[in-house]
């Protein structure tokens, strides 16, 4: 793969795959089974009172930890687990009470932002919202994103720019789209001191971004600079099946694409949050 075809091959074995991402997903999953309402649905629900989400996450961590084996790699992937559901839990806690939240949270239907190339129509699942009242409209509402990796703290200018994080501001301007007289964004760390927001006063500042993605969308032409792979690295994961293309033909097909453009729209292929 890597001598003839230049390319990297993808690990099968069961202990090569990504652990970080299952236990984001895992993480994820047991936070909004403990923080749920009485009924699922598409609605908010008061905040469930603390000591209920902890019995029930302790729930979901005991039942994953009996159903799997007994050995050393197990016992570590469900302190690790534990360490970081309980912490992400604890935050959560100490900042919700009286609110009315929803988990896993699905935008309502017909959700549309606008951007300088035309409406977006948008869709998505929010893990954490929260509000002053049962309802977006004239609310003060903040998203909520739960993170288990080492991210970047969120930066208006560099979302703005690059497009870094953008689900999160994409959510914000669709909070501020469906009425909430006040919005605002976080990105939750199980770490205190780690946790970063952004408040509607910064949609002017991401608002290229959300326009460069209208200009993409709207145009159906896509632009891409990749870094050329080397023996130290491999850089953009391109599908098996596909060589890479050098820099210089990708930037010399950018220019050609986004005339007068600056690069941005390569930037936003190489980060497409």
């Amino acid at each position: 793969y890597e001598g003839v075809l230049g390319l990297r091959r993808i690990p099968e074995g069961p202990l090569q795959r990504s652990r970080r991402r299952e236990l984001g997903s895992l993480v994820h999953r047991f936070l909004a089974l403990a923080l749920r309402g009485d009924t699922q649905s598409d609605r908010l629900h008061p905040m469930p009172e603390a000591g209920l989400c902890r019995d029930r996450l302790n729930g979901l961590l005991r039942a994953f930890q009996q159903a799997r084996p007994d050995d050393a790699y197990w016992r570590s992937f469900h302190l690790e687990l534990a360490a970081l559901a309980r912490g992400l839990l604890d935050r959560v806690l100490d900042q919700l009470a009286g609110a009315w939240i929803g988990t896993e949270f699905n935008l309502p239907p017909d959700t549309r932002i606008n951007t300088s190339h035309g409406e977006l129509a948008l869709s998505g699942r929010i893990d954490l919202v929260e509000s002053d009242r049962p309802e977006w409209r004239n609310a003060l509402v903040r998203i909520n994103d739960f993170k288990t990796g080492g991210d970047q703290p969120l930066n208006a200018g560099r979302m703005g720019e690059r497009g870094q994080s953008l689900q999160l501001g994409v959510y914000l301007k669709a909070a501020k789209a469906l009425g909430a007289n006040e919005a605002s964004v976080r990105m939750i760390q199980p770490e205190k001191g780690k946790d970063s927001s952004l408040d509607a006063e910064t949609l002017e500042t991401i608002q290229p971004a959300f326009d460069r993605l209208g200009r993409l969308i709207h145009s159906g032409q896509f632009g891409q600079l990749t870094p050329d792979r080397s023996r130290f690295g491999f850089g953009f994961e391109g599908p098996l099946a596909c060589l890479p293309i050098p820099l210089a033909v990708l930037e010399q097909k950018n220019a050609a694409t986004f005339p007068g453009d600056g690069g941005s729209s390569a930037r936003e292929g190489r980060d497409p949050s």
